[in-house]
């Protein structure tokens, strides 16, 4: 867990949420395969070198559906570019996320605020759920870790009914 650094509050939320989904049937080998994929997914871009972009910033199983942005290109933050970022958390709301995280250093935490107003998350159906900063660790070019502050911003879809998956019915 030490080793997950920065995407460790992410794996935490997310078993959270999982477990409230897999309460009734604790057994099932979908929910084993799905954690096991997700760890996966996780360790892979715990392990990137800083300011390494990814292909994929989203995981789309059963049982969870999350996806993170990291904000921090330092020239958009200079010039208070949040546009593009919203255009970006846009389309991952229309496209069924769940769980979106938005991180970054806690030195920008106000610019990544003002990314998710509450009036942008009430137009998409989302709401505000957790705000958190916490040591964090990032891998540089030569494959040390480095310790920094992160911030954490969490939106969720809302009204999701956490003891179903998307195959129930209701």
């Amino acid at each position: 867990t030490d080793r997950a650094g920065l995407f460790f509050p992410i794996f935490l939320q997310e078993m959270t949420f999982l477990g409230k989904r897999v309460f009734a049937n604790p057994k099932n080998k979908k929910v084993q395969e799905e954690v096991s994929c997700l760890i996966t997914f996780l360790f892979e871009h715990s392990n990137r070198i800083q300011g390494q972009d990814m292909d994929r910033n989203k995981f789309i199983g059963e049982f969870s559906k999350f996806a993170f942005m990291i904000i921090g290109k330092s020239q958009k933050v200079q010039i208070g570019e949040l546009q593009v970022y919203k255009n970006y958390l846009g389309k991952l709301m229309d496209g069924g996320i769940e769980s979106i995280y938005l991180i970054g250093n806690e030195k920008i935490q106000d610019f990544i605020n003002q990314v998710s107003p509450d009036d942008f998350l009430n137009e998409y159906n989302y709401i505000l759920y957790k705000k958190e900063n916490y040591p964090s660790k990032l891998k540089n070019a030569n494959g040390n870790f480095l310790k920094v502050r992160t911030y954490l911003l969490l939106i969720r879809k809302r009204n999701i009914d956490p003891f179903l998956s998307n195959n129930d019915e209701v």
